[in-house]
């Protein structure tokens, strides 16, 4: 096999979800990893054995990877992906994708006809795809309403140090981070969003950084948004890290004939509309655990991230510009467009915002 030679633009979250997700995978060799601290960028490719560590992200690109994966602060994502497109190489993308609508639309433009994916890797989660199959066989009879809460439980949250995730100019901001699986997730499983609406909190107004300094904090720590689908479903939704004891991820998918449940992104529950009690549904598949899977359990984000990108890297071996069910530079544009359309709802008072397109 192949082996598909990898380039890593951004180093944090890299050494604690990607790497270990790709030596899961296998089939590929990280050729080099660029990161914003030259130390901590070398001590990273000494323990995962990378052969080149650098500060300037555009040394990796010299490299000639066959695939380069982004996961830098947001506002290095435009300029990233413009130069990973000057190269021969397929591109995955963190999300969120871009700043705003106007950089996710270039980078959709630029990208035309090329492999760019999204790294959006709970589609590939076996629970989503039975709960996929669920919600087409009508399982639930015709769906009315979805609750999702995707909360981050947060020990000390009010204590925690200030970085680039407290600060808007650079695509902080909790709404951004899960709001976008979010969207992108309820998008793909329901269709298109017609419009939505939004309340964005910061809840610590102030945090010091690792020298004391006080910074001002920006992005938005606690969200509540709506989204009202094409369709007429409806879905409310809240993401935050400024809970504790938060009861783990879960979509709640409400039909004329029963219920779907989604607990933790790990199992898939149902029951009629006279049911007591949810059971699981027979023969489901579950997210595999860490342990099985051979990885630190980083959540169920990182635990179906060794699927997608073993599907990625099948594409980019074969040399393929798609990936049936993967989330396209498009598919990013799209959300960019929700989260645009939310930005603007909480800026005017909470209330609905139609998306043009």
């Amino acid at each position: 096999m192949q082996s598909v030679r990898i380039g890593l633009l951004g180093n944090s979250f890299a050494s604690k979800v990607q790497l270990p997700a790709l030596k899961v995978v296998g089939g590929n060799e990280v050729i080099g990893i660029a990161g914003a601290s030259i130390d901590k960028a070398r001590a990273t490719a000494e323990k995962w054995a990378i052969p080149f560590a650098t500060d300037d992200y555009k040394k990796v690109l010299e490299l000639e990877p066959d695939l380069v994966i982004i996961t830098t602060p947001v506002n290095l994502h435009r300029e990233m992906v413009f130069d990973a497109l000057d190269t021969k190489a397929a591109v995955l993308c963190e999300k969120p994708f871009a700043m705003n609508e106007a950089e996710a639309l270039e980078m959709r433009v630029r990208s035309e006809g090329r492999p760019c994916f999204v790294d959006h890797q709970l589609r590939w989660n076996p629970v989503r795809q039975e709960l996929r199959s669920q919600l087409k066989a009508k399982s639930i009879g015709d769906l009315w309403r979805v609750e999702m809460d995707f909360s981050i439980p947060s020990p000390g949250f009010e204590k925690r140090l200030y970085r680039w995730w407290y600060d808007s100019a650079r695509g902080g901001g909790i709404f951004g981070a899960l709001g976008s699986h979010m969207i992108d997730l309820l998008r793909f499983e329901l269709g298109e969003i017609a419009a939505v609406r939004a309340q964005l909190d910061v809840v610590v107004p102030e945090r010091p950084d690792s020298e004391g300094q006080l910074h001002k904090c920006t992005a938005d720590e606690h969200a509540v948004f709506g989204l009202r689908f094409k369709s007429g479903v409806r879905a409310d939704c809240v993401t935050s890290t400024a809970v504790r004891h938060a009861r783990g991820f879960t979509t709640r998918y409400t039909g004329s004939a029963g219920t779907l449940l989604i607990e933790d992104e790990e199992r898939l529950l149902i029951g009629d509309s006279g049911a007591k009690e949810l059971v699981p549904v027979s023969g489901a598949p579950v997210l595999p655990s860490a342990e099985s899977i051979g990885m630190p359990d980083m959540g169920p984000f990182a635990r179906a991230l060794p699927a997608y990108l073993k599907d990625v890297l099948k594409a980019v071996r074969s040399g393929k510009s798609e990936l049936p069910g993967a989330a396209t530079f498009a598919d990013g544009l799209a959300t960019q467009r929700v989260l645009g359309a939310a930005r603007q709802s909480n800026a005017t008072g909470g209330g609905w915002v139609e998306l043009s397109r």
